[in-house]
């Protein structure tokens, strides 16, 4: 049987708490200390407004206290994104259809020390106890957590994206992101070059996602109940066609709910292909099974939250995939 959710209280209370009975959420998490098997999945997000077909060249400028040295890789990854997102564009190697100018407006970021409180449980040292029969002896003390150092660092940063053909302009769009770690000192702290390079990095995504279908990633689920878990080593080497053959040959449990979470992990298999799909075509049809999917599991067992939030997650991206064909065929 698959514990609860755990109980921090005596290990005898632990013990009941574990016997206590079949908790939907165990079904995603095991061990006294909850954890959970996650995957990344990376769905499309519909751009502000698309462009159209073509060549492009991108060029920067910084009005704004971010090195210099930044410019270059603003530049670099912009340019990659662009291409990576929409096959229609293509990195101009003559004179370009779309001139792309990327302007690094904002820049900001700041460092503080702090403490925070790391939960954790060691022994500072013994007492001396007297039993219920006068003798007395040592038992240990324990500290559950302590305050501990830490460093907090926070950015943000501004882009303008402009795009040009010929002398229309196309887009005059902003695109913002934010930085923020927060770690122990005895981890260590980023350096000044990794928290800048996360931050432009990020800034050129999200720029792309302006005028380009972005990729952003989103944390999945996958359900650990009964031998469903033992073919979840196939979804987290991202092997997907032979996850969704191996679930799909899989005898359903004979108790609904329990097969519920086979459901539910066929429709993950199934959102994950969609994503990776080469054709609009493709990716509606796997985000419509895979909605299909969910929904049996959630009329199987409708008390399952990760269902729930995974009905509306794929809901939400087969609209977003529906615009983006939208925005295609108006080209």
């Amino acid at each position: 049987m698959a514990p609860m959710a755990p109980c921090h209280r005596l290990l005898a209370a632990v013990a009941l708490c574990a016997l206590a009975g079949d908790n939907a959420s165990a079904q995603f998490r095991r061990g006294l200390v909850a954890e959970g098997v996650e995957i990344n999945l990376f769905p499309a997000v519909p751009p502000t407004l698309l462009l159209p077909p073509g060549t492009f060249e991108v060029s920067v400028k910084n009005q704004s206290t971010a090195p210099e040295r930044l410019l270059t890789q603003l530049g670099k990854t912009i340019t990659t994104q662009l291409a990576q997102n929409d096959s229609r564009l293509r990195v101009s190697a003559a004179i370009p259809e779309l001139q792309v100018v990327a302007t690094l407006t904002g820049w900001t970021h700041s460092r503080r020390h702090s403490t925070r409180y790391v939960p954790g449980t060691r022994q500072i040292g013994t007492e001396q106890v007297t039993d219920g029969d006068g003798r007395t002896r040592a038992e240990a003390v324990y500290d559950y957590g302590r305050n501990k150092p830490n460093v907090i660092d926070e950015g943000a940063a501004t882009v303008r994206i402009e795009v040009r053909r010929g002398t229309q302009i196309l887009v005059n769009e902003t695109a913002r992101v934010t930085y923020h770690s927060d770690r122990l000192v005895d981890e260590g702290a980023p350096s000044q070059t990794e928290i800048e390079d996360a931050l432009i990095d990020r800034a050129a995504r999200r720029s792309a996602g302006v005028v380009t279908p972005a990729r952003e990633p989103v944390k999945v689920f996958l359900a650990r109940s009964d031998e469903v878990e033992n073919l979840n080593h196939l979804a987290l080497s991202r092997k997907w066609s032979q996850w969704l053959s191996a679930l799909q040959a899989m005898r359903p449990h004979r108790d609904a709910k329990r097969d519920s979470y086979r459901l539910y992990n066929l429709g993950i298999a199934h959102e994950a292909m969609a994503y990776e799909a080469i054709s609009d075509d493709d990716a509606e049809r796997l985000l419509e099974e895979a909605a299909g999917l969910v929904q049996q599991a959630i009329a199987a067992r409708k008390d399952e939250k990760y269902f729930t939030e995974a009905s509306t997650r794929i809901t939400a991206n087969s609209l977003g995939y529906t615009r983006i064909r939208a925005m295609r065929e108006r080209r």
